[in-house]
């Protein structure tokens, strides 16, 4: 959700965000016991921890309106409060409220839960619920790698980074650019380090180049799509003049045997397979 509103992970507005949604689900549950409290009862030796509960839930709704140290209970850790500030009104002031109901539904009937609330990891459901991430860590990385039941692969930019960059105010073609600076074109055309009239005073012919672009997606480095035993044995030891010695090597660089230099390779590595950052994309301010 932060990714997809463009508010970095580490910054107050992220922390004031998740506080109050986590503030809100909590004081719901808490709200929702006392009101089953007050029909069913409260917890067994709810009377025996009466006091202490009360304490924390009492914190609870201090931190959500942000009080002052000395107004806590009990407390040696200093707990960080809802920044109002920060915050948007709708969910600070649902966060309140929630607390508000909790507390005053606690000291009237008490609860039927002693927990209600927890944040666990969800890797089991989080992507089949449709979720971009396993819990509250952010995504690992911005690329999403799909096998495709027919065989070869996608990769695919996260869709939280074009809803992101919409959102700071990037245009349809900036998004565009930036997106093929991530995941890459997954094309040799239009590649400027490796230029068709190049390839082909190479030895490739245009029906080589066309056969490996089709093999991109199989691959998922520029080496791998370029290694012998994909290119074929003819092709090899014929038109790219590579020695049966060569041609057997599984690690052979074949770019390089035929004059590429490493920053053209490199670049083309981007170009095709992408960055798989966003750190130095074009256009990004």
């Amino acid at each position: 959700m932060l990714m997809h509103m463009g508010i970095p992970y580490d910054d107050e507005r992220a922390y004031a965000i998740c506080g109050a949604i986590t503030s809100i689900m909590c004081g719901e549950t808490y709200s929702t016991s006392a009101e089953m409290a007050s029909i069913l009862g409260a917890f067994p030796d709810y009377e025996r921890n009466s006091e202490h509960m009360l304490r924390v839930m009492r914190n609870h709704r201090r931190a959500a309106y942000d009080s002052s140290v000395d107004e806590y209970e009990g407390l040696t850790v200093q707990p960080m409060g809802i920044n109002s500030k920060k915050c948007p009104k709708d969910l600070l002031d649902a966060a309140r409220g929630s607390w508000d109901r909790a507390v005053r539904g606690g000291e009237e009937h008490g609860y039927r839960n002693a927990q209600t609330t927890v944040i666990a990891p969800t890797g089991t459901i989080g992507l089949v619920m449709g979720a971009d991430t396993t819990g509250v860590e952010p995504q690992f990385s911005l690329v999403q790698f799909k096998t495709l039941a027919g065989g070869g692969s996608l990769r695919i930019v996260n869709k939280g980074v074009p809803s992101a960059l919409r959102r700071l105010g990037y245009s349809d073609s900036e998004c565009k650019t930036i997106e093929e600076y991530i995941v890459g074109t997954g094309r040799l055309s239009g590649c400027s380090t490796l230029p068709v009239d190049r390839m082909k005073e190479a030895g490739f012919n245009a029906e080589d180049l066309v056969a490996i672009e089709s093999k991109m997606g199989d691959v998922f480095d520029l080496r791998s799509a370029f290694a012998p035993s994909l290119l074929g044995k003819d092709l090899c030891t014929g038109a790219l003049g590579m020695s049966e010695e060569q041609y057997e090597d599984a690690f052979f660089d074949t770019l390089g045997f035929l004059g590429f230099t490493s920053e053209e390779i490199e670049a083309a590595q981007g170009h095709i397979f992408g960055n798989l950052t966003i750190e130095g994309a074009p256009g990004l301010k």
